[in-house]
């Protein structure tokens, strides 16, 4: 049977988003418990694995510590997503550097378990960067799944690639991204492609990922299976100029478009491709 990785990128949408608009950001944690809740419960009345990798910042494990050992606790890896949702390519090394020393001190606290794995916000690693797998190794990362490529991988031996250090090795899961209808750049799966496409497209991209050679994976985030969606409010845009404003709404409703039927559209991918267990068994298959 074919499988596929089930993940989750964990932030805190709102805190995120308001950082990105140059605000005073606040939490919400009432989302990610909701959005957790949902996704357990799936996988618990799924037929794959029922255990996952969230990718989550350190600002989530500081301000929901709790919600984060409680994960962990239940059998679920948690990996590095960044400290406060930075793009990777915005950083220089020893900014980037410092944001690992903050998230990954949180996420271990939080948890009592070492980190493994990482994966940069907006898949933010490209080749302008790539001083950043030194950083990741240096910090104890054996896993990366940043990369995002549209080349074949057919004739490879591995689902992954070896990426070589000044320190040592770090496997790399990049993801796929192919042409739909020959027009527009899909990163397969996840995000708004997963809020907006049609299931059976879903499974058929994924299908595409497979037979180029790629390990079938989801990145999802709580925001995108979240009924109760919690934009950043017009009165809440403080400093921000009216266009800016609107602009950040009409941004708002597209990411909140389509939320209502993720869930489903999860529940039927996964009888397609289940869930496969946590990437970090899968790179503990490679070292041991």
């Amino acid at each position: 049977m074919t499988h596929c990785c089930l993940t989750i990128d964990l932030e805190d949408y709102k805190h995120a988003t308001m950082r990105d608009m140059g605000i005073r950001p606040v939490i919400n944690p009432d989302q990610a418990e909701r959005g957790l809740d949902a996704v357990f419960e799936l996988l618990d009345r799924s037929n794959g694995d029922k255990n996952i990798t969230l990718f989550t910042t350190g600002q989530i494990a500081r301000d929901q510590a709790a919600l984060v050992r409680h994960t962990a606790d239940l059998g679920n890896e948690i990996a590095c997503h960044s400290n406060l949702h930075e793009n990777i390519l915005e950083l220089n090394s020893e900014s980037f550097h410092q944001n690992l020393c903050n998230a990954i001190g949180s996420l271990e606290d939080a948890t009592g378990e070492k980190v493994l794995g990482f994966r940069a916000p907006n898949f933010s690693i490209n080749e302008s960067c790539l001083w950043a797998f030194d950083i990741l190794k240096t910090h104890g990362i054996l896993y990366d799944s940043s990369l995002v490529s549209p080349d074949s991988r057919v004739g490879k031996p591995f689902l992954y690639d070896v990426i070589t250090t000044k320190t040592g090795s770090v496997y790399e899961f990049p993801l796929y991204s192919c042409k739909l209808f020959g027009l527009m750049d899909v990163r397969v799966i996840g995000g708004t492609y997963l809020r907006l496409l049609p299931a059976d497209v879903i499974i058929n991209l994924m299908k595409k990922m497979q037979d180029a050679g790629y390990l079938p994976m989801i990145y999802l985030h709580v925001a995108d299976i979240d009924n109760h969606f919690t934009a950043v409010k017009w009165c809440e845009m403080k400093g921000l100029t009216g266009i800016k404003r609107v602009s950040w709404i009409l941004r708002q409703n597209q990411w909140s478009f389509g939320t209502a039927s993720a869930l489903d559209k999860l529940e039927k991918i996964l009888k397609v491709f289940p869930n496969k267990g946590p990437m970090v068994s899968l790179v503990k298959g490679i070292v041991e």
